[in-house]
């Protein structure tokens, strides 16, 4: 399959790194975590809402690469 574009143009015009995109959250939210930790939700409450929502993303994940 031939691209339309020149290669010098044929890029997503983003500023970083895609792979950057998703991982400066993930670090940003564990930054703020270990400086201001959530005290509002304790012991299995906290485990059963971060269980959930991995499994909420592994989903999302699967789903966008079946599509």
């Amino acid at each position: 399959m031939r691209s339309e574009l020149p290669p010098e143009e044929d890029h997503p015009g983003v500023p970083i790194a895609p792979p950057l995109l998703f991982v400066l959250p993930i670090l940003a939210s564990l930054a703020l975590e270990w400086f201001v930790p959530t005290s509002f939700v304790h012991g299995a409450v906290r485990w059963t809402f971060g269980a959930l929502f991995f499994v909420a993303g592994i989903a999302l994940n699967i789903g966008g690469f079946i599509t």
